[in-house]
Parts: C-alpha cells; structure tokens; sequence
C-alpha cells in the first residue's frame, strides 16, 4: 500500500506492507482522507527545523526551557543528549500525517461484532486515520457512515467533530450569542453548527475577507475583519448587535502564536460567558479582564470524550451512555448525522481533492502559504482492496540464497534472523548489537511490526531482505532460522507457540507470558517441539555475573540484596495494564527473580512479599514491594523494588554476601569484591547487562555447541516464583 508521511522536513509517498486487524481492530480501504491544513502544516514546518532551530526554540520557550533544565539535572547530561538522539533517530524514520478519513471495512479483528466487511465507515485519531491506501484502527474510532452521506464528506467527520465537541463544552443554549473566532476550516464547521444546529446568533471574526465572505453564505449573522488597530471597533459593534451584553459564547478556532484572538474573546464576551479555545493559540491572558469578568477559559481536547483514554480507544471499552452522553464516536455519528440532514455544508469548504501521488505538491503550496486552501481531501482507489487480497509482506532487496537450510536441530553459518516487533527496546539496544558488532553472526531477513511505516523503515536500517505486518510470514519462511519476539507481552505466549510449530528457534524479550495458564500451554508444546529457545533474562550474561560465579563456589549460602529503584510509571501505560503489560511485577521483577536464579540454581522453598500501600496520593500502584525468597540451599535474597524514589540515583544496586567475601554490583558499570583484607574494582566503559553475551550463547546454542544458555526449565522456574510473588502480593493487598 502506498501513504504519505513527513520524512526529513520533506513530503513523500512510500509504499508499505498491508496492515493487518488485530483483536479489537478494523482494517479500512480509506476512499478520501482529508487534510487538517493549519494542523498538518504546523506540523510540516516543527519537522523542517533544524537540530539547532530546536534547540534554539527551546532556549526561547520559558517551559521548554524549565522542562530542559529539569531533565538534565535529574539524568544528567549525557543520559538526556541520548534520549535527544534516539527522538531524533525516530522522527527521521518518518511521520505519518492524517487524522480523519473515511473508506470500506475490508476486514474485522476478533473481538469486533458490530460491523461487516464491505461497511462505509469514517475514522478518526493521528496515528491511525492515516493519509494511506489501508489503516488499522481501534473499532471506538470507526463509525458507521448513514446512507446519504458520501465518502467524500464522511472523511472530515473527526474534523467536524472537533467543531461540534467545542459547542458541547460551551453548553450553548438558543437563542445565546456565539463568536467564532478564527473561521478556517473548523471555525466554518463552528458557525454551521452554531446558527443551524444550536439556532444561536453567530458571528464570524477573522484577518481573511474571502473567508468572511463564506463565513457569511454560510449563516454567520455579522462578521468582522480584525485588522490592526480595530480592536475596539469591533467590540463596540459586537456590544451593539448583542444589546450591550456582549455574547455568551467565544470559540477560538484560530491558529497563531499571538495572544490576539483569545484576549479579543475576552474582550467581547459578557460577564460570566465562556471562550472555548479549539485552535493552537497563544493564552497569555488579561487577567484583570478575566476577574471582572469571571469568565470562564475552557481548552477543548479534540472530538470528545474517550479521545486518548486507552480503555476507550484501545481496549473498545464504551462509556455508558447514561452517564456520557457524547463520546468521540458518538460526536461522529451525530456530526454525519448532521451532513445528512442539510445542517451543515462542506461542498463549499472542499477546495481541492487530489490524488495520493499529487498530495505532496499540494503540501508544499500549503507551507509556503501559496495556495489559500481551507479544505483538501485525498482520494485512493479503495476498490482494488475489496477482494480481500492483501499484500502483507514486501521485499527490500532482492532475494538472496540461502547458506544452508534450518533444521530442527542445529544451523551452521550466520543465523537467518527473523524479529518480530520491533519497539525501543529492538530499536534502541538489539539492532545495534547485530548490525555494529555481531554482523558476523547474524543475517536479519525480516522485520515485522504492527505499523507498516516503522515496519519498512527498521527493516531498511536492519538491511533485512523483506518487512511484513503478519509476523506469519516470517514463520513461514524457510530461509529464516530464528525468531527474536519482542512484541507486547500479552502477544508472547501465541507467537512462541506458532514458533514451535514453525520449527524455528526462538529468542524472546522477557517475561515468557503474564499468566501461568499460558505458561503452562506454552510448556506442554515445548514438550512436543523442543527446539532452541531462550528469554532475555540478560543479568545472566552480563560481565559481572561470571565474575561473581568465579569468585563464589557454586554450593555456597548468600544472602542477597537487589535494590532496583524502577522510577514512576503511570497506571496508563501499557505495562501496568494486567491484561497487556501485565504488571510491573510480572514485567519486570522477573528479570531479579531469575539473577538470583541463575546463581543459585537451586528451588525455592519460602517466599514472604510485604508492599507499601497504594493510597493514590504518593503511591498509585503495587509496584513498591519487598521479596524475600529462603532457598533450598540455605540462601536468603531479598528484592527491593520502588517506584517512589529520587531519578538521581542508579536504578540497579546488588549486594551479595558469602563465605567472607562481599560483592556489590552498581548499575551493572561496576563491581566491587570484598575479600578478608583484599578489595578489587571493575568499572566498565559503558553499562553492560548481558544483551550482547546472550545473542552470542543462542547463536552457539542454535549450532548445537557448548552453551551458557541455560535449559528452558529454568527460565520457566523464574517465571513460576515471580507468579508466587504477584499471587502473594494480592493477598497482601487484599487484607
């Protein structure tokens, strides 16, 4: 499929692979998709800046600054110049751009039962309603277009939701005097919907006399062109045609840096009235003005509620009518709704369609300000995907014989990689081991990842042969050895099992899975098939671990201490989610369940979990908890594990105690060891946990040499006794 996105500050149309539904989700042939000008182009122009424009657009900002300042003091400023490049690194592989369309459900995700292939539906949300040939999206931002309407007008229904979620916010009664300030595309819906829906007095202001003048056609009652100096004059005409009371209601729907128009809104407005503000507008407002007023300043967030709650969008999970009468999706239906009862026009608002390959030029006459546009769509040839043929694998290079075929057994030659997700931690940490320093070992034959654009991008930096949204694809290759899956951890337990079936090798991002019923299922198929397979417990192979193992006999009773200091993670995001992440515990806690693991090798015999009570002041999660763990052999190990602590200090501190020897390991940089009256040091150049040590194990392992990879029983042991922990610290929770 082809789609447009910003790739350095420049427009460009690439092809990508076909995305795929997953569960919840629904795949659509867009037929338009239209172009949110004063947004994409804001846009467009942030992407063309150059590294010192922004830094220099930092320095200027006050906020900017502050939030600058603060993040170099708490990670020091080496760590933030590192995440300043990894953003950079991310922008440069392209940006999709695109928010609302409107096409043909071509396919369903399980879990959606409400819609049919072959249905006319509009979509909405950046990042998923896309200006592409196919997008995939949550089933909450599709809706179902009413006969009547045409594709073209369905596909500005986010955007005419925009308008019409402001109006709901300003709760606009008939009759009430509304100005819509700013009347771009948004700000004419805004006078539409204001004079035919709300039957309320509407008047239009702007710096543009063509729009006024459509603003006008279009209902607006007055309109008034705000110029230099005139300010007065129109709020001593808005005091006359509102009987000296001023209107009830200002929408801001401009776009600009300037205080002007939401002070003007001030200005204008009667005692107690409301400024919504839907444009990107400067708010440094008078504030004396505000008090006598007792205004009221709402800033509306995007086309109602649900919009970036991932419950709503993600997981399909409807608010009650009852209680939230106008959701997102709701505002989408009524909108069309509106569209087809004559309320509002867009026909006049539409200045151009153009097709995907000519979108580009269209772009550039936006930036450059030479083309006067308020409305543009995007057309595409959506019939050609109503087969159901879909292309979800694509070549990057040509095709390449294979050294040697894969056995169940062992590979000899580089290992024919194949990853499957490819997220920050494949980005930023696996990729720049395999291309920069194990290319010797490794050949990477395929990417695949759910978004098609970072899918063709990584695959290009990886010099894979082909990208593919249907990780299947890969399992189906017979010319791929291994898999490495570093997908969400919801998705592991399925993808390992179609990877056994498949035959393949496999090196999956911890934890195995987040629940033991899956573990189990995932065990007893091991059983049947069991190939290479290793979890990126990475402590195990770090440096300093075979140090430790040299320098304390492998029977020996330690007492242990791991103290992670893990850092705020909010309950929004997807680890914390149970069903998706599966918890902090289950996430990442399993990594120091199996580094004691791997030295003790030796069961587990009591473990006694104590956690700092959520109260959702200063502490809103169970992600602060002791876990102590009495071994067979007579070892004690406790973890300490918290969110609440200072970004100041190293998030990793290990301290082992053992037959006279003491051992501490400080965010795996460097290692003390203790021995009666002899100390020794190691500080490495740079923080090593293991990550490239492993990829060097599997590959030995895959070839059927001597390996470190330990046998797949013990990884499943780590995950057993982090499941004992999460079990144990629910019950402590409960009491």
């Amino acid at each position: 499929m082809k789609q447009l996105l910003i790739k350095g500050g420049h427009i460009a149309v690439e092809e990508f692979p076909d995305p795929v539904a997953g569960s919840g989700e629904v795949l659509v042939a867009n037929a338009f998709s239209a172009v949110s000008v004063g947004t994409e182009r804001a846009i467009i122009l942030e992407a063309k800046r150059g590294k010192i424009q922004k830094m220099l657009k930092i320095l200027r900002d006050e906020e900017l600054r502050r939030k600058a300042l603060e993040h170099i003091s708490l990670r020091g400023l080496s760590r933030s110049y590192q995440v300043w490049k990894q953003a950079s690194a991310s922008s440069a592989l392209g940006v999709p751009l695109g928010y609302s369309s409107a096409g043909i459900v071509v396919q369903l995700g399980s879990n959606v039962v409400d819609l049919n292939a072959g249905d006319a539906v509009a979509c909405a949300g950046a990042g998923y309603a896309n200006h592409a040939e196919l997008i995939a999206l949550p089933r909450n931002l599709v809706a179902k277009v009413p006969e009547g309407v045409d594709l073209l007008e369905a596909s500005f229904a986010t955007i005419g939701s925009i308008a019409l979620h402001s109006l709901r916010l300003a709760v606009v009664q008939p009759g009430e005097y509304v100005a819509i300030i700013g009347v771009g595309l948004i700000g004419l819906i805004a006078v539409q919907l204001a004079k035919n829906v709300f039957n309320t007095n509407v008047i239009a202001i702007d710096v543009n006399e063509d729009r006024l003048k459509i603003a006008q056609k279009l209902g607006a009652d007055k309109t008034f062109l705000l110029q230099s100096g005139n300010r007065e004059k129109i709020k001593d005409c808005v005091q006359k045609f509102t009987s000296n009371v001023g209107v009830d209601v200002a929408i801001v729907a401009a776009a600009t840096k300037s205080n002007v128009p939401t002070n003007l809104a001030l200005e204008i407005l009667r005692s107690r009235g409301k400024v919504v503000i839907i444009g990107d507008v400067g708010m440094s407002v008078n504030r004396d003005l505000m008090y006598r007023k007792e205004a009221s300043i709402i800033v509306s967030r995007s086309y109602g509620p649900g919009r970036y709650d991932p419950a709503y969008e993600f997981k399909g999970i409807d608010y009650p009518i009852d209680y939230v009468r106008w959701t997102l999706n709701r505002n989408m239906l009524s909108f069309m709704e509106m569209l087809k009862n004559g309320k509002v026009q867009l026909k006049p608002l539409i200045s151009n369609v153009v097709n995907l390959d000519e979108a580009p030029q269209v772009y550039e006459a936006i930036v450059e300000g030479k083309a006067p546009y308020i409305g543009v769509a995007i057309s595409y040839d959506y019939q050609k995907y109503l087969n159901g043929q879909l292309k979800n694998k694509m070549y990057l290079a040509r095709a390449r014989t294979p050294e040697v075929a894969f056995t169940s057994h062992k590979v000899s030659g580089k290992i024919r990689l194949g990853i499957i997700g490819a997220g920050n931690f494949v980005n930023n940490v696996i990729l720049p081991i395999l291309i920069k320093e194990l290319s010797s070992l490794y050949e990477i034959i395929a990417i695949s990842t759910k978004h098609p654009n970072t899918c063709k991008d990584i695959a290009a930096k990886a010099k894979a042969k082909y990208c593919t949204t249907n990780y299947r694809e890969i399992l189906e290759d017979k010319d791929v050895d291994a898999v490495l899956v570093a997908t969400p951890h919801s998705t592991h337990a399925r993808i390992i099992m179609d990877a056994l079936k498949s035959g393949k090798a496999i090196f999956v991002e911890k934890p195995i899975t987040i629940n033991e019923k899956e573990l189990d299922e995932i065990c007893e198929a091991y059983r049947h098939n069991p190939l290479p397979i290793t979890v990126d417990f990475n402590r195990r192979f770090s440096p300093f671990m075979y140090l430790l193992k040299n320098f304390v006999s492998s029977d020996a009773s330690i007492y242990g201490i791991y103290r992670v200091n893990a850092g705020f993670i909010p309950l929004s995001h997807w680890i914390q989610d149970p069903e998706v992440g599966g918890g902090r515990i289950i996430g990442e806690v399993c990594h120091f369940v199996d580094f004691f693991n791997a030295i003790l090798r030796t069961p587990a015999e009591e473990i006694i979990v104590s956690t700092v009570p959520v109260d959702n002041k200063t502490v809103i999660a169970r992600d602060n908890i002791s876990a102590t763990i009495k071994w067979h052999n007579g070892s004690l190990t406790t973890i300490h594990y918290t969110s609440i602590g200072s970004p100041l200090l190293p998030k990793e501190y290990v301290e082992l105690y053992a037959e006279g020897k003491t051992i501490t390991i400080n965010d795996f940089t460097e290692m003390n060891m203790f021995e009666r009256n002899k100390a020794r040091t190691i500080k490495l150049p740079k923080q090593d946990k293991g990550h490239k040590r492993h990829l060097i194990e599997f590959t030995k392992l895959i070839k059927g040499e001597k390996s470190d990879i330990p046998p797949f029983e013990e990884y499943v042991n780590s995950m057993k006794l982090t499941f004992e922990i999460e079990k144990r610290l629910r019950k402590t929770a409960n009491r």
